[in-house]
């Protein structure tokens, strides 16, 4: 069965996959764009600044790749009223499980991308003395940033329309803060992602190229 669900959720997901795969492409290529240049002593700080703008691209990627597929992997079920998970002779629990690891190997195959590309660019690229690549640590950063969002929005998607009306007033609030200057989106960011947070693992420092 699960093998079913699976061919499901790619057969649904996969042209947004291979769009969000190009996007980990791009991020993982701009974050050593300045590398390219037969850097000296005087790009030092400057592919720094890129790599770390560039880093930022990185969490917001995993954030909105795991709420896609998400949103994908269970709408089958929240359009037709759960019905036919229902009448499935397989425990609630298993088949919600199953459910969710087939948009794990999803997601996998996400990170797997993303740490190819991030290790191309690392072999194509030369930095200055003092900078050094970090394409080991940034995957496996950037993997468990989808696993914990992917498990967040899992999370939410089971838990049916009281949660997701909750998440859409917080943003919608949020965003009328932002507008009479009122800065709500980075308060709320900091305390989501704090250090006893799940989500810490989408703060700080993001960095492909770093010293």
């Amino acid at each position: 069965m699960f093998r079913v669900i699976l061919k499901q959720v790619w057969r649904d997901s996969r042209w947004m996959l291979l769009f969000l795969a190009a996007c980990a492409v791009v991020v993982t290529q701009g974050a050593v764009r300045l590398a390219h240049l037969a850097p000296g002593t005087d790009l030092y700080g400057s592919i720094l600044v890129e790599s770390q703008f560039w880093g930022l691209m990185m969490p917001v990627l995993a954030f909105f790749a795991a709420l896609l597929l998400a949103i994908i992997t269970w709408w089958p079920d929240r359009r037709g009223w759960w019905v036919y998970a229902l009448t499935l002779p397989v425990e609630r629990a298993r088949y919600a499980m199953m459910r969710a690891a087939a948009g794990g190997v999803m997601l996998g195959g996400l990170a797997l991308v993303f740490w190819i590309g991030a290790a191309v660019a690392a072999g194509q690229a030369v930095v200055p003395d003092g900078l050094h690549f970090y394409v080991g640590g940034i995957a496996l950063r950037f993997a468990l940033a989808l696993l914990v969002c992917h498990a967040l929005w899992t999370m939410l998607s089971l838990t049916g329309r009281p949660a997701a009306w909750t998440v859409l007033a917080v943003v919608v609030i949020a965003i009328g803060c932002e507008l009479v200057g009122v800065h709500a989106v980075s308060w709320i960011f900091n305390a989501l992602t704090g250090q006893w947070s799940p989500l810490h693992v989408l703060g700080g420092r993001w960095m492909l190229i770093d010293a």
